[in-house]
């Protein structure tokens, strides 16, 4: 696994997660390594999806993603 910025034990912290809006699925998963999930929408208003990240209190965030894949915003 990759070394994670900002990240204990695999779980990352809400601020480095949202500063990663404007970030590719490349910068994202070399900065907190691979999302706990991915959830893929194809709708008119987010033609994208969701990647699920673990968060140190124990909560997950989701960063919403359109495509090409790119962070458009965080849910946490």
């Amino acid at each position: 696994m990759l070394g994670l910025s900002g990240c204990s034990g695999g779980e990352a912290d809400i601020g480095d997660l949202k500063s990663s809006i404007g970030m590719s699925k490349e910068e994202v998963e070399a900065r907190f390594g691979k999302p706990q999930s991915s959830i893929l929408e194809a709708s008119i208003d987010h033609p994208g999806g969701y990647w699920v990240y673990k968060v140190k209190s124990g909560a997950s965030c989701k960063l919403r993603f359109d495509l090409p894949p790119r962070v458009i915003g965080a849910d946490c």
